[in-house]
């Protein structure tokens, strides 16, 4: 050992230079993550839809007030209740599972890649291509559906929440509008963004729409599955192929489809 601090017998000893260099590449949860130092790689980001609308201190309020009693209504269920000295909880329903099979495929053209369009009565409309995104946290209306439904811009309240859309671009709502969304039974309010801006679809319905009504969608089996208000069965809305190769044929070529159809068009 003393000869080889000395310097001695240096041809024998296995110098750093000589080890092969480790990849300093890692996985990390499915993604390649190069490691700090030179010739560090950083991989571009591709931001989705994102925005939310801003609440007027009376929706905060309100908001506050349902989240309390949402608690209580809790906590009083977990105590559950005494008969006859038997304690039990809630009353138990199973609810519907939400699954998707083989059976599914059957009246869906295949292969595709399509996203899910389908069609909703928003209002007292019947609006067709409307794209279900599960990539937007909001529901957006476009200005020419928004015409086309017989609405006034009167009744939109103002926002200064833009949004940013796939390419970072910032777009400046026109305002916010509530309006009843009906999926079968499901019926729930929506705040609408409305956007002046060119779109093959009508209106994009959001992921905060679709957990509302308890759905879940596949663009394979081109169906949103939501459950019934009682969660005992499912309800089905089924996708439109056609009218949404429609829309990604007029998006190819930069056309506004939506100009030249009635809201009420799939």
């Amino acid at each position: 050992m003393l000869a080889i601090h000395a310097g001695k017998l240096g041809q024998y000893v296995k110098s750093d230079e000589a080890q092969p260099r480790q990849d300093t590449t890692r996985t990390e949860k499915g993604k390649q993550v190069q490691a700090s130092g030179s010739g560090e790689q950083t991989l571009g980001i591709v931001p989705t839809i994102v925005g939310r609308p801003e609440l007027t201190h009376d929706q905060e309020e309100n908001l506050r007030c349902l989240k309390k009693a949402e608690g209580r209504a809790k906590r009083l269920k977990g105590m559950g209740h005494s008969v006859n000295n038997v304690i039990s909880g809630e009353d138990h329903i199973s609810a519907a599972l939400i699954v998707f099979t083989q059976q599914d495929l059957t009246t869906v053209h295949r292969p595709h890649d399509d996203p899910l369009v389908i069609r909703l009565q928003i209002g007292s409309a019947l609006v067709g291509r409307v794209l279900v995104d599960g990539g937007s946290s909001v529901d957006i209306l476009f200005l020419n559906t928004f015409n086309n439904m017989g609405l006034d811009r009167s009744a939109l309240r103002p926002t200064c929440q833009p949004l940013f859309a796939f390419d970072s671009t910032r777009v400046c709502p026109l305002g916010i509008i509530t309006l009843d969304v009906r999926a079968a039974e499901r019926c729930v309010n929506v705040d609408f963004i409305v956007v002046d801006c060119q779109s093959s679809f009508n209106v994009i319905m959001g992921r905060g729409w679709v957990h509302a009504i308890h759905g879940v969608a596949s663009t394979l089996h081109q169906v949103l599955r939501c459950q019934s208000k009682d969660d005992t069965y499912t309800i089905d809305i089924k996708g439109d192929q056609a009218s949404a190769r429609k829309c990604f044929s007029a998006a190819l070529k930069g056309v506004d489809a939506s100009t030249s159809a009635a809201a009420g068009d799939g």
